[in-house]
C-alpha cells in the first residue's frame, strides 16, 4: 500500500514507468530513446556488381571498456564491379518477432516484446498483409485506423498496444501479428567518424572503406527531467 501511494505522485515516484505514466496523464509525452543515423561507404573488389540488401547490419567492433554497436542498412544499395557505393545506416539491430498466430478479437490487447531498448520510431506492425503505425497517443487516431502504441516500463521492457475500436483498429480475430523493431543504444549509437569497420555478415569482395560520424542518438528522458 505504501508504494502503491508511493508511485502515485511526481514529488515521490521513483520508478521510470510510474514518472511517464503520470507526465502522460497531464498531457505531457515523455521523449523517448532515438537511434543515430550514419552512412557508410562499401567497395566491391570483384568483377560483378553486387546488391547489398535493406537491412544489412553493420558494426562497430567492441572494446576492453565498450560494447559493439550495430547498425542498419534503411534500403538495398548496388556496388558495381570495382566501384564503391554509400549505404545510409541506422543505429540498432533488427529484431523481428511474431506476437500471436491466432489473435484473440479482444479491444486494447498489448503484447510485451522479447527485448530491451526497442528504437519507438522503428516499430512497424504487421496484421495479416495490413501494415500498422506507431502512434503516441491513441486518443488521437480514430476508430478504424491501423495504429498502435508503446509503453516502456521500469525495466526498459516495450509492451505494445493495439486499438479498442474507438480509437484505433481492433484486429480481426484469428489473425497472424508480426513486429518489426531495432534494439538501439541510444547516445552510445553517437560513433566517430571511420568507427564502423565491418558487416556483421561478411560478403566476399566486399569492404568497409569508411563511415560518417553517426549523429541524432539520444537516450529516453530521465525521470529528473
Amino acid at each position: 500500500i505504501d508504494r502503491a501511494h508511493t508511485e502515485s505522485y511526481l514529488d515521490t515516484a521513483t520508478q521510470s514507468a510510474s514518472v511517464r505514466a503520470l507526465a502522460r496523464m497531464m498531457g505531457y509525452q515523455p521523449n523517448s530513446r532515438t537511434a543515430a543515423s550514419a552512412t557508410v561507404t562499401v567497395s566491391n573488389s570483384s568483377s560483378a556488381a553486387i546488391t547489398i540488401a535493406k537491412g544489412t547490419v553493420f558494426v562497430v567492433p567492441a572494446t576492453s571498456s565498450k560494447a559493439a554497436v550495430y547498425f542498419t542498412s534503411s534500403a538495398a544499395a548496388t556496388a558495381n564491379s570495382g566501384a564503391s557505393v554509400a549505404i545510409s545506416l541506422n543505429e540498432g539491430r533488427e529484431v523481428t518477432e511474431t506476437l500471436t498466430s491466432n489473435f484473440s478479437g479482444e479491444s486494447g490487447a498489448a503484447f510485451l516484446l522479447s527485448e530491451k531498448k526497442a528504437v519507438p520510431s522503428s516499430l512497424s506492425i504487421t496484421v495479416g498483409t495490413t501494415t500498422y503505425s506507431h502512434t503516441t497517443r491513441m486518443f488521437d487516431v480514430g476508430a478504424d485506423a491501423p495504429s498502435f502504441m508503446s509503453l516502456v516500463d521500469s525495466e526498459d521492457f516495450t509492451r505494445v498496444v493495439l486499438g479498442n475500436g474507438v480509437n484505433g483498429r481492433v484486429p480481426p480475430a484469428g489473425s497472424t501479428v508480426k513486429v518489426t523493431y531495432r534494439v538501439g543504444q541510444g547516445s552510445l549509437g553517437n560513433v566517430a567518424v571511420n568507427a564502423i569497420t565491418t558487416m556483421d555478415s561478411p560478403v566476399l569482395h566486399l569492404a568497409v572503406a569508411s563511415s560518417t560520424v553517426a549523429s541524432g542518438g539520444t537516450d529516453a528522458e530521465s525521470n529528473a527531467s
